[in-house]
């Protein structure tokens, strides 16, 4: 239970090893969350491809201020 709380209070994974090599981690259900939610995001290709975009159109300036955006 102390490394479980050690992991959860610092926030980074513990690799555990046998023999050597890694046999498995231990990391905080906040971080095992975090991680399940960048693997759903990452196999959706639909959205990878909206993300791009939107990268691009910043980096090309082509942006709208609040005010543009909710003008009433």
């Amino acid at each position: 239970m102390k490394l479980l709380k050690k992991v959860e209070e610092e926030g980074n994974p513990l690799v555990i090893t046998k023999d050597g090599r890694t046999a498995g981690v231990l990391m905080s259900g906040e971080e095992y969350e975090g991680l399940m939610e960048t693997l759903e995001i990452l196999s959706d290709k639909q959205l990878l491809k909206q993300l791009k975009k939107a990268d691009e159109d910043f980096r090309k300036g082509r942006l709208y201020t609040h005010e543009q955006v909710f003008k009433e």
